[in-house]
């Protein structure tokens, strides 16, 4: 499919199929559509798809729902989005989501611009494997909690996240914060990132006291902060903060709400931080 050298008109999704390589160039597709579950492109059950921008945005309108993306992928796997501007997001720049038998997997979004998108930039919502976000710019979400640039979180306990991504990109003036990784999560890699909110690893109030929920083998390394790192009731999860500079903020570590600080530490897996740079803070670390 090439798309090229106009704006394109739409009320409806977009469905892909299976096989489809989609080119767009110097071209805008914008979408009226105000109604939940709609999408630009609609990527369901389906794989081996490409689409590549040049001079490329997927735009709408920012209508007021949350239940909207610019693309959709659910229980979508080998796709590449190489090169695309998504901007005015109901919901979210970005959705990826599978199920505990049918994963969404092997994704690569690179070189994007997610912008002004009213819930997520991009939002992962359980159920996946092997996604890599590298080389994009996500910015200016604003509208409707969460609010995030990356929102790793699941819809139920079966459906696990594994296998992240986030390499050299650059988050600005996401309303809530740069990253969140929440529970039930396995394997996110942070690095060579700008972020100038907080970026955050925790458990929500009603998963605290099961140690399979917790977030796990998370590493960030080599990133800029300008906003704190928090890593909350993690006393189960093994994590890596390496080589990050920490511009004028800290990171603060709360183990346990059942135990004391002390027994979360000596009782826990491994955490390690090190080879850090804290410029122009009060206080580095808070444990």
């Amino acid at each position: 499919i090439l798309l090229k050298n106009r704006t394109y008109l739409i009320s409806d999704s977009i469905d892909i199929e299976s096989g489809t390589v989609v080119e767009i160039n110097n071209a805008t597709i914008l979408s009226t559509a105000t109604e939940n579950k709609k999408y630009i492109f609609n990527i369901e059950g389906k794989e081996n798809i490409k689409i590549y921008g040049d001079n490329a945005t997927l735009e709408m309108t920012k209508p007021e729902t949350t239940q909207q993306a610019c693309i959709a992928l659910f229980n979508a796997k080998t796709i590449l989005i190489d090169g695309v501007k998504l901007a005015k997001a109901g919901g979210d720049g970005i959705i990826i989501g599978g199920s505990a038998t049918n994963e969404a997997q092997d994704i690569i979004i690179n070189n994007c611009i997610i912008d002004n998108s009213r819930r997520n930039g991009i939002s992962i919502v359980g159920g996946v494997n092997n996604i890599k976000i590298h080389n994009c710019v996500i910015k200016n979400t604003s509208g409707a909690s969460p609010q995030l640039g990356i929102d790793i979180e699941t819809w139920t306990p079966d459906y696990i996240n594994r296998n992240i991504e986030i390499f050299n990109c650059r988050f600005e003036n996401n309303t809530n914060g740069s990253i969140t990784v929440f529970e039930y999560t396995d394997g996110v890699k942070i690095h060579n990132n700008y972020c100038d909110n907080t970026v955050s690893v925790k458990v929500n109030d009603s998963y605290a006291s099961v140690s399979e929920a917790i977030p796990t083998n998370i590493e960030m390394y080599n990133n800029t902060f300008k906003g704190a790192v928090y890593i909350y009731r993690v006393s189960d999860g093994i994590f890596t903060v390496k080589g990050n500079i920490f511009d004028g903020t800290h990171i603060t570590i709360d183990h346990s709400l059942s135990m004391s600080t002390d027994e979360a530490i000596k009782n826990s897996p491994a955490k390690t931080i090190c080879n850090n740079v804290f410029n122009d803070c009060q206080t580095a670390i808070y444990i």
